[in-house]
């Protein structure tokens, strides 16, 4: 036997001796599956060279991902040899006060410590690449974040944190102090290794006054720097194709935008707010302007297009894509 299934000897009121062919080494070796022991009166199993615990193990630990927490314990130390933090892994594990995740870590899911309402401070290694939509939403209580890389690396993790986090909480990085939400952020290059900029990477970031996007990236993604208020000016590179939902959202002092050549889609609400913007150019390559676009946009005096009056024509535009815009033609290139 090499797994029980969840729930499978639940309310099982009398059961008080349970016995395995196997040795205490393989009992442990079993896959245990959710409350598969819940109401059970036994406390051990008696395996062929000994006693066992009859219990639900504190770790569920699948091919190196930490799938589930069942501990009660205050303070967790997640053992050597994880490399991935499941979805809801620690979700709502409300007597967690800290925890520290092993270097070699490089995943924290979705939701991860939601609502771990009473954890105070987080170790994260500089091997952790991704953190997770909303991993610690509802940690009220959160004081202290070490991390084991840079402020700049950092700064590409805060789509995990942007929900749920007492701003005042302080993130010790290798080369001095962060801020959880990157309001501290004053500029930022980009790595040359990047080629997405991911959905929320910089939103509400509102001390960042300017970016540059390297070379390689190719998208950008919903919300990456919305309601960024600071942001007067951005640099978007040949090679993005897409620009998405919300990408520039009520940046309101971004005063002008040149989008290359190769940009095929401006996503919905793409520069929705931009009460600064004057100017705006259109490659010829965008086919599609997503629903309220530009709208917002009370400045906007001048929209350049860079294909002819028919290619201009045959862009699909969304409703409302330039409501409450002052311009009212788009200037286009000559036949």
């Amino acid at each position: 036997m090499t797994e029980i299934g969840d729930s499978a000897f639940a309310g099982c009121k009398s059961l008080k001796e349970i016995r395995f062919a196997g040795t205490k080494k393989q009992w442990e070796a079993v896959q245990k599956g959710d409350g598969f022991n819940e109401g059970v009166p036994a406390g051990t199993v008696i395996c062929a060279d000994g006693t066992a615990e009859f219990t639900q193990p504190q770790f569920r630990i699948t091919d190196g991902k930490l799938e589930k927490f069942h501990g009660t314990a205050a303070s967790v130390v997640i053992p050597e040899g994880v490399t991935e933090i499941g979805e809801e892994a620690f979700k709502g594990c409300t007597s967690l006060t800290a925890v520290s995740i092993p270097e070699g870590v490089t995943e924290i899911g979705d939701e991860a410590f939601q609502r771990c309402d009473k954890i105070r401070s987080v170790s994260i290694p500089g091997s952790v690449t991704e953190i997770g939509k909303d991993a610690f939403f509802g940690c009220e209580s959160l004081a202290e974040v070490r991390y084991g890389g840079t402020k700049a690396q950092w700064l590409f993790q805060l789509a995990g944190f942007k929900k749920g986090v007492p701003e005042a909480a302080a993130v010790h990085c290798t080369d001095g102090d962060a801020k959880p939400l990157g309001n501290d952020i004053t500029e930022i290059d980009i790595p040359d290794s990047v080629t997405a900029i991911g959905q929320h990477a910089f939103d509400g970031c509102k001390s960042l006054t300017a970016v540059v996007i390297p070379e390689g990236v190719t998208a950008i993604g919903s919300e990456a720097f919305a309601k960024c208020t600071s942001l007067a000016s951005v640099s978007i590179p040949e090679g993005v194709t897409a620009i998405g939902s919300e990408a520039f959202a009520k940046c309101t002092s971004l005063a002008s935008v040149s989008i290359p050549e190769g940009v095929t889609k401006i996503g919905y609400k793409a520069f929705y707010g931009c009460t600064s913007l004057t100017s705006v150019a259109i490659p010829a390559s965008v086919t599609k302007i997503g629903e309220e676009a530009f709208n917002g946009c009370t400045a906007l005096k001048e929209i350049h297009y860079a294909g002819t009056k028919d290619e201009w024509k045959a862009v699909k535009k969304g409703k409302n894509w330039k409501k409450d815009v002052p311009a009212k033609d788009v200037l286009v290139r000559k036949e």
